[in-house]
């Protein structure tokens, strides 16, 4: 199911291929269930099938940032989504970014996207394939002033970089963020500095 989680300072989200589930905390064994819908109704969107669901939550800016994947609407067009929480609560509204990852319009498969955060950005990865095809790693960051404030954005993608490339969640004030790959055969890594 693709089961992925993070935890807040009043709730705890779990994302799945099919539902995100939203507990409040509380200091008991079992924590109550807040709030439970379909990741289809979550980001309005039911034209194919949903996937790959990543979340995590920014302590900085108190907001949570959630992410799908979905198979190819055609050969150039696969959707991404990103929503950000508008407030530190997960059961509340959320911005909601639909984007088409098929950047080239070659058929080529967006998977396995990964989030992460540093101080100023969200960063995202995914693994690139055409056919069973490998063809590397793709990367973007996106400007949390942009995004948790609702704006449009525009970035740059870094493409044929070494996969699976995982964006780290970075929650000090270092200027350079660090993504490390390491490639399926060899001894060496590939070490990138956003």
């Amino acid at each position: 199911p693709d089961t992925h989680g993070a935890v807040g300072t009043t709730h705890f989200v779990q994302v799945t291929n099919s539902h995100i589930d939203m507990w409040t905390r509380q200091e008991t064994k079992t924590l109550p269930l807040a709030k439970s819908v379909t990741l289809a109704t979550f980001f309005g969107y039911t034209a194919e099938t949903l996937f790959d669901p990543r979340v995590i939550f920014d302590p900085t800016w108190k907001r949570w940032i959630v992410t799908a994947d979905a198979f190819a609407e055609s050969s150039t067009v696969q959707r991404f989504f990103i929503a950000v929480s508008k407030t530190s609560s997960p059961t509340g509204q959320f911005f909601i970014y639909n984007l088409n990852v098929n950047f080239f319009g070659n058929n080529n498969f967006w998977d396995f996207p990964q989030l992460g955060m540093d101080q100023d950005a969200v960063l995202i990865t995914a693994n690139i394939f055409s056919g069973n095809t490998f063809l590397g790693a793709d990367f973007f960051a996106i400007a949390k002033a942009r995004i948790y404030n609702g704006l449009g954005f525009s970035v740059p993608v870094f493409t044929g970089l070494t996969g699976t490339l995982a964006p780290p969640i970075v929650r000090d004030q270092n200027a350079s963020t660090f993504l490390i790959a390491a490639p399926s055969s060899g001894t060496s890594f590939s070490k990138y500095t956003a």
